[in-house]
């Protein structure tokens, strides 16, 4: 399965004059049954489309169709969203990727945790509560602070940085994978819980 953002390179006036080819190319391809839902984006800048074949050629085939695209009124963009995965084929993903984007307000927990212990850079905006600061304790804690965004642009940047720039994204990698003894053997987040739960058991009820 795959997600085509469309973004337009011209006015909409442009963009409406050639909306009916753009509709019958969407319907051609309903009728097909690679096509699923599409829609355009608000604020209306372009649209996304979500499409499903046997592999991005085809689907690059496809796109390149689109009057919008073969007229040079919009680029594409795609993403592959990928089927159900076992653990082990999961954490092998995350061994080919050069850099996860964490969520914004929720961060991620186990799903960080894997990808770190992958070696995966991962960008992170931390939140103003505990659910959107997980991933950026772990990197506090691994001492990758580089990764640690300080606004959406900064994470944007940090996320572009990652992406093109091979030997900085290779530092990354080397700080976390040094780091995770610090994450994942440290004893004492262990250890406070055990007394914590024992002085809890241990406590005189409350009247």
């Amino acid at each position: 399965m795959f997600v085509i953002e469309l973004i337009y390179k011209a006015d909409l006036d442009e963009i409406d004059a050639n909306m009916a080819a753009h509709v019958a190319f969407l319907n051609k391809y309903y009728a097909s049954g690679n096509f699923l839902v599409s829609g355009r984006k608000i604020p209306r800048d372009g649209g996304i489309i979500l499409a499903a074949g046997k592999t991005r050629q085809q689907i690059q085939a496809i796109v390149e169709e689109d009057p919008f695209v073969a007229r040079g009124l919009a680029i594409r963009e795609r993403a592959l969203v990928l089927p159900s995965l076992s653990h082990p084929d999961y954490l092998r993903v995350n061994r080919v990727c050069d850099a996860m984007l964490d969520t914004l307000h929720w961060s991620g927990g186990n799903t960080s945790l894997d990808a770190l212990a992958c070696g995966l850079p991962i960008v992170t905006l931390p939140g103003a509560l505990m659910r959107g600061r997980q991933t950026a304790g772990m990197l506090d804690v691994m001492g990758a602070h580089d990764l640690i965004a300080r606004s959406r642009d900064d994470y944007v940047r940090i996320a572009v940085k990652l992406a093109t720039d091979a030997p900085w994204r290779e530092e990354q990698c080397r700080r976390i994978v040094k780091g995770r003894d610090r994450l994942f053997d440290d004893r004492a987040p262990i250890d406070r819980l055990q007394a914590f739960l024992q002085d809890a058991a241990l406590a005189e009820p409350r009247s």
